[in-house]
Order: C-alpha cells, then structure tokens, then sequence
C-alpha cells in the first residue's frame, strides 16, 4: 500500500475511535491500582490507550507490559507516548511523537513500517 494511503488509513481509524483514554504512569503509581483503573476504562469501551510515563525506563517498561496485555484482552490500539524505546519493547501498535520527540522516520526504523506513529 501507498506510504500516503497508508497514513492516511491510520490517521482515520485513530480519529474515529469512540473512547481514548489516557493513561498516565508516575514512579509513584501504585500499579496494582492503575491496571484496575484501566481495566476500568476498557471494560467502561475505551478502545485507544495511550500510555504516558514520567517514571524511570524499568519501572515505566513494566508497567507498560502489564497494560499492553490488557488492552489486548480488550482489543483495544495501544500507543505509547513519546517513548519509541518502551513501544517496542511492549510491541505497541504505535507511538505518538511531540515536536521533541525523535522524527518519525527514527520511529519507523524502530518500530518498523507497520507501527502506528503520529505526531501530536
């Protein structure tokens, strides 16, 4: 398929997905609580997770596991945010990119060319 036609297919299915939640991980989450909040979520229809991590890469990498597993059980698209490192590691189905981020040719390179990435 087209790169373009491609991006453009992605782009499409991410805007209309019908609940996105955001799920945010600290070193101080209690990850016991934050998988039941976002079991929570899934169970509640959240079909888009996006997993946001301030904790150090171990700790944020476990956790990220976890949820990946989850929102499996769920069918649920799991993206990372800004951590091209943790969404391969976790094999996410993407990542999203801010204007620090790594460019998403880097991303693609990691993730490789089926990965979802978008830049916010």
């Amino acid at each position: 398929m087209d790169e373009k036609l491609r991006q453009h297919l992605i782009d499409y299915k991410i805007r209309n997905r019908q609940k996105r939640f955001v799920a945010n991980f600290t070193d101080t989450t209690n990850i016991d609580e934050f998988l039941d909040n976002l079991a929570k979520e899934l169970n509640d229809g959240a079909d888009l997770i996006i997993f946001k991590t301030s904790a150090p890469t171990g700790i944020s990498l476990n956790a990220a596991k976890k949820a990946k597993l989850l929102a499996g059980e769920f069918d649920a698209t799991f993206l990372i945010y800004d951590r091209a490192d943790i969404a391969f590691l976790t094999d996410a189905d993407g990542v999203i990119l801010d204007k620090n981020s790594i460019s998403p040719s880097e991303a693609g390179k990691i993730l490789g060319h089926d990965a979802i990435i978008l830049m916010e």
